[in-house]
């Protein structure tokens, strides 16, 4: 079989690709595009990207356990930092098929913001139904000019190809951003829902006291995904 190299070094998510894109700031342009093959080969990618998410991470949080990255002489920096690098390279790979991560670089080909979302594979059964927005981040000197609103609009879109939902789990100082963008917190009132509350937040130490389980759907008439979770769980 033929394979057009432009195709596969512009598209990573072989189920729902995004074509590259331009976002327009008053600090100039970031072009927006998928990791590419080169992108994953490039000594130290990885690395990168992980100390860019986690960076922006800690200046986006109350939650002091951040912080850690924003003081490299924490005791425990190092190591955390290479658990955050084994954790980003298992979910960074060419084979995961609906996995999608946007960068966004500005002229000098620097990352200025970064989406990473992929199936949810933290309860069995619901992979090919939601959408885990696992990490968005965009540098504070671009903050303001809608560019992680441009990145998630853009991963939503593409989402719907093959997911009847989007889910993440999102810092409270950024609620605004997430509800304009159609988010809803889960409900505890809601039966099923609570069922994803309570089995997600036996793994989140930060929920529920700063972050938040947010969710949205994709394609309206279909059975929603925390229904689904909920019978898996029990």
């Amino acid at each position: 079989m033929n394979i057009n190299i432009n195709t596969q070094l512009n598209f990573q998510s072989k189920a729902n690709p995004i074509k590259p894109f331009v976002i327009k700031t008053k600090r100039g342009r970031l072009n927006v595009t998928e990791v590419t093959p080169r992108d994953l080969k490039r000594e130290g990618f990885i690395e990168n990207l992980t100390k860019f998410f986690c960076k922006n991470f800690a200046s986006s949080t109350k939650d002091p356990a951040w912080k850690i990255f924003a003081k490299h002489n924490s005791f425990n920096y190092a190591e955390d930092l290479k658990n955050f690098v084994r954790y980003y390279a298992s979910k960074i790979k060419l084979s995961h098929e609906d996995m999608t991560l946007l960068l966004a670089k500005d002229k000098r080909n620097k990352i200025q913001g970064a989406c990473l979302s992929y199936g949810y594979d933290k309860i069995p059964g619901v992979k090919n139904k939601v959408c885990y927005v696992d990490s968005i981040a965009i540098n504070p000197s671009y903050r303001g000019y809608k560019v992680g609103n441009a990145l998630m609009k853009k991963t939503m879109e593409s989402a719907q190809n093959k997911f009847s939902d989007v889910f993440l789990a999102g810092e409270k100082m950024s609620s605004d951003f997430y509800e304009k963008l159609g988010f809803k917190p889960l409900d505890k009132n809601d039966e099923a829902q609570k069922t994803v509350i309570d089995y997600i937040s036996r793994s989140r130490s930060d929920y529920p006291k700063y972050i938040e389980l947010y969710t949205k759907p994709l394609i309206e008439f279909s059975e929603r995904w925390y229904n689904v979770c909920a019978n898996k769980i029990k």
